[in-house]
C-alpha cells in the first residue's frame, strides 16, 4: 500500500512511501518506476521533499527519519528519537528544517546536519506556512497547534 506521494518542484521525479519498507522513485515524465530507496525496517509512512528538489525525508514505523540525497539516491543521515511511529513529515520552504511527528510528539531536526533542533508537545499531522514562520499540528484532541 502507498502511504504517502511526492513531487520535486521541477517535475522530474515522483517518490512514493509504502508499506514494503521502501522509497519508490518514479519518472516524472514517463511515470517508470526509476529506482528503489531501501533502509527502513518498518512501514514508511510519509515523505517530503526539499524545495531545491535535493533531499527527500521520510518516516517509518520503525521510529527514524531518514534523509536521502535524491540524486545519488543515498542516505545521508538516519535521525533516531521517536518514541513512536512517525508518521508526519515536512520540510521547510527555506529547506533548513525537518519536522516529523508521531502521535505523541514533534521534532525538529536540521536538514543540513541532522541534528535535533526542538522538541514540541504535538501530534501528526505537521506542516509549515508558505512563508515557513508558523508551523501546525494536529493537537491530539481535535484541536490544532500552531508555533510561530
Amino acid at each position: 500500500m502507498v502511504n504517502c506521494v511526492a513531487i520535486t518542484p521541477d517535475g522530474q521525479t515522483i517518490a512514493s512511501a509504502s508499506n514494503d519498507k521502501t522509497i519508490r522513485l518514479w519518472n516524472g515524465r514517463g511515470y517508470q518506476q526509476r529506482s528503489i530507496l531501501t533502509g527502513h525496517t518498518g512501514w514508511v509512512t510519509s515523505i517530503a521533499i526539499s524545495p531545491d528538489g535535493q533531499t527527500i525525508a521520510s518516516g517509518s514505523t520503525d521510529k527514524t527519519v531518514r534523509l536521502w540525497n535524491l540524486h545519488t539516491e543515498k542516505l545521508i543521515f538516519s535521525l533516531t528519537g521517536h518514541s513512536t511511529a512517525v508518521l508526519s513529515i515536512a520540510i521547510s520552504p527555506d529547506g533548513e528544517t525537518v519536522v516529523s511527528a508521531s502521535i505523541n510528539e514533534i521534532k525538529l531536526w536540521s536538514l543540513r546536519t541532522g541534528e535535533l533542533l526542538r522538541n514540541l508537545n504535538g501530534c501528526y499531522p505537521v506542516t509549515f506556512s508558505p512563508d515557513g514562520q508558523i508551523l501546525v499540528s494536529g493537537g491530539g484532541k481535535g484541536n490544532i497547534k500552531i508555533w510561530r
